[in-house]
């Protein structure tokens, strides 16, 4: 489906006179009818999404997706490529290798925008103020196509922009821009529908919807990794792959969202009140506790006396404090 709609792309942006964006827009939609077809097919859980839910994600789809989207192209996108031209200019040599094959154009934009894009996402879930604004795309208990676009406007616009500036202010082309869009549309659907899909030989490359599954676990350790939007690749290069995970649940464990669409704009302003669970810093600290209990580092930072008794002494008294931490740190994760 992601080759086939781009070969689509190709094939019409060369030989017929469509528009680029009217082209890519309609290839995401035939696209978005044919994952739902395998979501009805091939379904992978069992799960009921309620109207008041499928209309809001519906608005979502239109404003917090298209709509971000065209406003951020609108706002930044002229001024990142005459920014690019003059630093071309100066340099007196292009930044983008436009010679090169579409495909070869197109793979190098996959590469450079999802450095962008995960560096963006991992740093949301880093900081509370940041996850406040990312946390609202975690909150489905079930995944399904629609789902995708789920998120703030403000996390929308972060993500867009981390992921097409560097590609855009290199000076690629309106056709590997457009590409970049529709594998981006297209591996968004796939990642996050309700379809049994067999992925495991792409497992190495794409975020495909087994890696991402992970990523929306309720369980922290699983949910804080596999942070690549369309490529794998920079989860390799930091280590924050996990594969081989099958989520019990999806969400965010004790929070309470909103359902409707004006009211989930207001999560990052209302958050703390929304959730019973501890902050976002305190849980990733019970998190990094509870691995360096596992790891067996319980011995870590011990010190030793000269006499014999007080070698036992302090030994002992230092094992129970690391476990009393330990302990602490599974009672935060657990609730």
């Amino acid at each position: 489906l992601v080759f086939g709609s781009l070969g689509v792309l190709w094939v019409g942006a060369r030989f017929s006179e469509a528009p680029l964006g009217a082209l890519t827009s309609a290839l995401a939609l035939a696209s978005a009818l044919a994952v739902a077809l395998l979501e009805l097919l091939l379904p992978d859980r069992e799960g009921e999404v309620s109207w008041r839910t499928l209309r809001t994600d519906l608005l979502h789809v239109l404003l917090s997706g298209s709509g971000v989207s065209m406003l951020v192209r609108a706002l930044s996108f002229g001024g990142l490529a005459a920014l690019g031209a003059l630093l071309a200019q100066r340099l007196g040599f292009g930044l983008w290798p436009s010679a090169w094959p579409w495909p070869v154009q197109l793979a190098l934009a996959a590469v450079i925008g999802e450095l962008g894009a995960y560096t963006a996402h991992r740093l949301m879930h880093r900081y509370e103020a940041l996850w406040r604004i990312h946390a609202l795309h975690h909150s489905p208990p079930h995944l399904y196509i629609v789902a995708s676009a789920r998120t703030h406007p403000f996390n929308a616009a972060l993500v867009h922009f981390s992921q097409m500036a560097p590609v855009v202010l290199l000076g690629a082309g309106p056709e590997v821009i457009a590409g970049f869009s529709l594998l981006t549309a297209v591996v968004g659907l796939l990642q996050h529908c309700n379809a049994d899909l067999a992925t495991e030989w792409l497992n190495g490359v794409f975020a495909t919807p087994d890696l991402h599954r992970t990523h929306h676990s309720v369980v922290l350790e699983e949910s804080n990794t596999n942070f690549g939007n369309n490529l794998i690749v920079w989860d390799w290069v930091f280590g924050t792959r996990l594969a081989g995970a099958r989520p019990a649940a999806y969400g965010v464990e004790g929070v309470t969202w909103p359902e409707g669409y004006l009211a989930q704009l207001t999560v990052p302003f209302v958050y703390a009140r929304l959730s019973a669970a501890p902050p976002l810093a305190a849980s990733l600290r019970a998190t990094s506790a509870a691995k360096r209990c596992a790891a067996g580092h319980t011995w870590r930072g011990l010190g030793f006396g000269r006499a014999r008794g007080r070698v036992r002494v302090r030994v002992k008294v230092r094992v129970r404090l690391r476990v009393s931490r330990c302990a602490r740190g599974a009672l935060h994760l657990h609730h």
